[in-house]
């Protein structure tokens, strides 16, 4: 799901007009850019205010995790399906101050914004879009059954009452039990960073971890 295609919309024109892809492809033995005049299909995408970013902006569309959510959602003829990784809806995702994009690239500890070091050896990863996960899963027929972030998924799926069923007689496995929690539940950790977001077919709307503080209307 964190496969996203760089992009790059000229300052002061809108989505509508002005959308261009950015690519970089190899010529051995170095990487070069080259700007495509192509259309990239993200006409309705804006910024939290309806407004377009000022400025250079440069961000990411992941269409493969469209194409796969819709891929998984018309094979799905009775069931639920539940996803959770980091990334925002729509109106976070393409804010006007978040104008380089959230690609970033990991490499033995080290945390840079360039793909094309070190190839094969980094991580390569970019947050994902809600907005467009939920559109290509509603537009292969599943309902949208939740959303929200991993924190109040988590306590609403009841993980402090497992936390305190746990014997505490091992105070070491019960404190590295806890500070497991805190990292899920933290918003300085994953938290609010990562997202939880169902969608069914011939189930019913009511999915355990969205009992609470749904923000289903956040994602347009």
């Amino acid at each position: 799901m964190r496969a996203a295609r760089p992009l790059q919309i000229p300052g002061q024109v809108g989505f509508a007009g002005g959308l261009q892809a950015l690519f970089r492809y190899a010529r051995d033995p170095v990487f070069s850019e080259q700007e495509s005049v192509e259309g990239v299909g993200l006409e309705d995408a804006e910024g939290d205010d309806g407004g377009e970013p000022a400025g250079d902006y440069v961000s990411e569309i992941g269409e493969q995790a469209q194409g796969w959510v819709a891929t998984v959602a018309g094979r799905l003829a009775r069931g639920a399906m539940l996803l959770l990784d980091y990334g925002f809806p729509r109106a976070e995702y393409y804010h006007a101050h978040r104008s380089t994009g959230t690609l970033q690239c990991h490499y033995r500890h080290r945390v840079h914004g360039d793909p094309f070091v070190w190839p094969g050896l980094q991580d390569i990863t970019a947050h994902v879009d809600f907005t467009a996960v939920s559109r290509a899963a509603r537009g292969a027929g599943l309902q949208a059954l939740g959303y929200n972030s991993q924190a109040r998924f988590l306590l609403d799926c009841g993980l402090l009452d497992r936390l305190g069923q746990m014997p505490r007689d091992d105070a070491r496995l019960w404190t590295k039990q806890a500070q497991a929690a805190q990292m899920l539940l933290s918003e300085a950790e994953m938290g609010e960073l990562f997202k939880a977001i169902a969608f069914g077919r011939g189930v019913p709307d009511d999915a355990p971890g969205f009992a609470t503080r749904d923000r289903r209307g956040a994602l347009g």
